[in-house]
C-alpha cells in the first residue's frame, strides 16, 4: 500500500538468500533420506529373495531325501524283514541260553547237596565202623589177657590147648571185622583184564573178562589151563573180584613177573605147575571140594560156605595178598611177608575134569561200592 496515495499496489514477492539456502538443504536431505529408504527396501527385498531361495532349496532337499528314503524302503524290504526275523530269533535263543544256565546251576547245586549228604553219611558210617573196630580190639586184648593170667598155672601138656583156644577166639572176633574190611578195600578196585598172549590151554573172551577151558591136550585128568592179567602191579593197593560159582576147580591169586614171559613157567617135568611162593605164586586153590592156600606148606582152609565170588586184595608195600568170600562177607586167607621183588600180575587157572572139560568159566566181575 502506498501511504501517500492511499492506494494499494501489487509487487513480486522476493526470497532472501538465507531462506533459499535452507530450502536447498532441506531438498538435499529429503533426497538423501529417500535414497537411504530406497536402499534399505532394496536390501530387504534382496534378503527376502535370498531367504525364499534358501527355503526353496531346503524344500527341494527334503523332497529328494523323502524320495531316497522311499526308494531304499522299496528296494530293501527283504533285508529289513531279515533283520526283524533275526531279532525275533535272538530273543528265543537268549531265553534258551538263560534256561540252560539255570538248569546247570540247579544241577550243580543238587550235586553239592548230594555230596554234603554223602559226606555226612560216610562220617556217620565211619564213626560206627570205628566203634566196632575198637570193640573188637578190646575183646581181643581181653582174650589175650585171660590166657596170660592162666599161663602160670598151666602145664606143658595143656599150654597148646589153651593157646589154640585163645587163637580161635581171637579169630572169631576178627571175623566180625571182615564186612568192614571188604568195604574198605573195595575202594582200591582195579579194572583187571586177561592177557590172551599168556593163556595156556584155555580161552580168553574178547573183552578180556572171562577165561574158559580150551586149546590142545586137555584129555589128561587133573590138568589145568592158566592165564595172567594185563595189569602190572608194582606199588600201592589193588583189589578185584572173580565169579567162581559151579566150578570144578580153580586157582586164584598173583604171580611174579617172571611167569609172564613163560606162561608155562614153574612147570616140573610132569608138566604140572608148582604153585608156591618160592616159585613166585601166591594163590588159593579149590579142587575136589577142598580149599587150600598154597603156601610153602599147604594150608587146608575150613570154609563154612562154598564161595560164589572171591575177592583178591594186594597191598604191595605191606607184602600182603588176602582172599575174601564176597558173598558171605568173610575172610578166607592171607599171605604175609610176600617176597615180590618186582612186578606181579593177577593169576587165574581152571581145573579140567576127567573128560578134559571144565564147568563154565571164571569171570572177572565189576566191584560194587
Amino acid at each position: 500500500m502506498n501511504p501517500a496515495s492511499g492506494e494499494a499496489t501489487t509487487e513480486d514477492p522476493k526470497i532472501d538468500s538465507s531462506t533459499g539456502t535452507k530450502l536447498a538443504l532441506s531438498v538435499k536431505e529429503l533426497a538423501r533420506m529417500f535414497s537411504a529408504t530406497t536402499s534399505e527396501e532394496t536390501a530387504v527385498r534382496v534378503k527376502g529373495k535370498h531367504r525364499e531361495e534358501k527355503l526353496s532349496q531346503v524344500k527341494l532337499f527334503a523332497q529328494k531325501l523323502s524320495a531316497t528314503t522311499a526308494q531304499e524302503t522299496a528296494v530293501h524290504p527283504k533285508e529289513k524283514d531279515k533283520e526283524v526275523q533275526n531279532l525275533t530269533q535272538v530273543r528265543p535263543d537268549r531265553n534258551a541260553a538263560d534256561t540252560a544256565v539255570k538248569d546247570k546251576i540247579q544241577t550243580r547245586e543238587q550235586k553239592v547237596a548230594q555230596g554234603r549228604s554223602s559226606v555226612r553219611a560216610r562220617k556217620g558210617s565211619s564213626e560206627a565202623e570205628w566203634l566196632e573196630i575198637t570193640s573188637v580190639f578190646s575183646e581181643v586184648v581181653r582174650v589175650a589177657e585171660d590166657a596170660k593170667q592162666k599161663s602160670p598155672d598151666l602145664s606143658l601138656s595143656t599150654l597148646r590147648t589153651t593157646t589154640s583156644t585163645m587163637m580161635k577166639k581171637i579169630q572169631q572176633n576178627l571175623e566180625k571185622l571182615s564186612a568192614i574190611e571188604i568195604k574198605w578195600i573195595s575202594k582200591f578196585a582195579v579194572d583187571v583184564k586177561l592177557d590172551p598172549t599168556t593163556a595156556h590151554r584155555c580161552l580168553v573172551s574178547v573183552d578180556g573178562k572171562k577165561v574158559s577151558s580150551g586149546g590142545e591136550n586137555q584129555d589128561a585128568p587133573g590138568s589145568f589151563g592158566s592165564v595172567l592179567g594185563l595189569n602190572r602191579l608194582t606199588s600201592g593197593n589193588s583189589y578185584w573180584e572173580v565169579v567162581v560159582s559151579n566150578k570144578t576147580g580153580w586157582n586164584l591169586g598173583v604171580a611174579r613177573g617172571v611167569a609172564r614171559g613163560v606162561a608155562r613157567g614153574g612147570a616140573n617135568r610132569e608138566g604140572k605147575l608148582s604153585l608156591k611162593p618160592d616159585n613166585g605164586y601166591w594163590v588159593t586153590e579149590h579142587y575136589e571140594n577142598k580149599y587150600t592156600a598154597l603156601a610153602a606148606t599147604p594150608v587146608c582152609l575150613s570154609l563154612k560156605e562154598k564161595p560164589q565170588k572171591v575177592g583178591v586184595f594186594v597191598d604191595y608195600e605191606e607184602s600182603l595178598v588176602s582172599f575174601y568170600d564176597v558173598t558171605a562177607q568173610s575172610h578166607i586167607y592171607s599171605f604175609t611177608e610176600c617176597w615180590f621183588t618186582g612186578e606181579i600180575y593177577p593169576y587165574f587157572s581152571l581145573h579140567l575134569k576127567g573128560d578134559g572139560q571144565s564147568a563154565n568159566s571164571l569171570i572177572i566181575s565189576t566191584v560194587k561200592d
